[in-house]
C-alpha cells in the first residue's frame, strides 16, 4: 500500500488487521504515504482515528510514511499515529506529528522502531507489553509530553530526546537506555512505582558535563533530572 494520500477518515485511514482465525492474515508493506486526521473539532464520544493500524496477526512493514493531526475527543480512547497490535516487524522512516499517541506498539513479538520523527503528541511513542528483543534506536523524539512511555523490556539506544515534559518514562526494570542525548526535556528518565531496581541508564548524553540533575546521587548534575531508579 503505497503513495496515497488519505483524509477525513473517522475510524482507520490505512489499516491492515487480520482475524484472529485459521485463515490467512495480510503481510502488508505501508509504505510513502500521507496520512492526515479527521478533525473533529470539540465533538466527543467518538473512537479512535488511528492513521495507519496493523494488528491481530498480521505481519509486514510500516515505512517513510507522514502522518499527522489524528486526535479524539475521548476519555476512553486515544488516536494512534501509527498503530500496531500483536503484528507487524519494522516501523521505521515515518514522519509523524499532533497526534494523541505518535507510534503505538502493543503486544509485538521483537518489535524494532527506528529512524522515525515523532513530535507535538501526548506519548511519542508508546511501548507496551512488548516481548522478546524490542528495540527502540535512532529516532529524533520532540516537543512531546512524553517522548517514550516503555513498558517493555526494550532496548532505546541512539536516539535524539528533546523538548519533552518527560523524555522517557519506564515501566520495566529490564528496559536499557544507553547511547542517547537526553537533554533539553522537562524531565529526562521517570521510573514508574512498579520500578524497584536501578535501569541501565548509563553512556548516554544528559545535555551536561556533570551528567543529569538528582538530589542525592548527583547534586551537583547539571543535565537532565532523574528519578530514584
Amino acid at each position: 500500500i503505497s503513495d496515497n494520500t488519505v483524509e477525513d477518515f473517522s475510524r482507520g485511514g490505512i489499516t491492515a488487521n487480520g482475524d484472529g482465525s485459521s485463515a490467512p492474515d495480510p503481510d502488508a508493506i505501508i509504505e510513502g504515504n500521507t496520512v492526515y486526521g479527521y478533525d473533529e473539532g470539540s465533538a466527543t464520544g467518538y473512537w479512535a482515528d488511528n492513521g495507519i493500524q496493523i494488528g491481530w496477526g498480521a505481519s509486514g512493514v510500516v515505512r517513510y510514511n507522514t502522518v499527522q493531526d489524528c486526535a479524539v475527543t475521548n476519555l476512553h480512547w486515544s488516536a494512534s499515529g501509527i498503530l500496531v497490535y500483536d503484528a507487524v516487524d519494522e516501523i521505521y522512516g515515518n514522519t509523524v506529528d499532533n497526534c494523541d499517541l505518535g507510534i503505538a506498539a502493543y503486544y509485538v513479538p521483537s518489535p524494532e522502531i527506528f529512524e522515525n520523527s515523532v513530535s507535538n503528541c501526548d506519548v511519542g511513542i508508546d511501548d507496551y507489553g512488548n516481548t522478546g528483543s524490542p528495540v527502540i534506536s535512532r529516532n529524533c523524539i520532540f516537543d512531546n509530553e512524553i517522548g517514550i512511555w516503555s513498558s517493555s523490556p526494550t532496548a532505546m539506544q541512539y536516539n535524539d530526546i528533546h523538548g519533552n515534559d518527560y523524555g522517557i518514562c519506564v515501566d520495566d526494570a529490564s528496559a536499557t537506555i544507553n547511547y542517547n542525548s537526553i537533554a533539553g526535556n522537562s524531565y529526562g528518565v521517570e521510573a514508574g512505582v512498579s520500578v524497584t531496581t536501578d535501569i541501565d541508564a548509563t553512556e548516554n548524553w544528559w545535555g551536561h558535563l556533570t551528567g543529569p540533575y538528582h538530589a542525592s546521587k548527583n547534586p551537583g548534575g547539571m543535565g537532565d533530572t532523574v528519578s530514584d531508579y
